[in-house]
């Protein structure tokens, strides 16, 4: 990935993977992952900001 330098990626991780949605978007991940949606308990859609002409930003919390 030409830009990962520029990715945000917490140092103290010892290992990350690449999260690719196709030709769409990549993204470091570091954080714990389900194995099937029925694990979710909550989910709260926090916040949701536009970024750009057709990015938003949305923030959510599962409990």
């Amino acid at each position: 990935m030409k830009d990962f330098e520029k990715l945000r990626v917490n140092k103290e991780l010892e290992k990350i993977r690449i999260v690719s949605i196709g030709d769409f978007d990549s993204r470091p991940c570091g954080d714990p992952h389900i194995n099937k949606t029925l694990e979710i308990g909550n989910f709260y859609v926090e916040k949701i900001k536009r970024v750009g002409n057709d990015r938003y930003r949305i923030t959510f919390r599962v409990e």
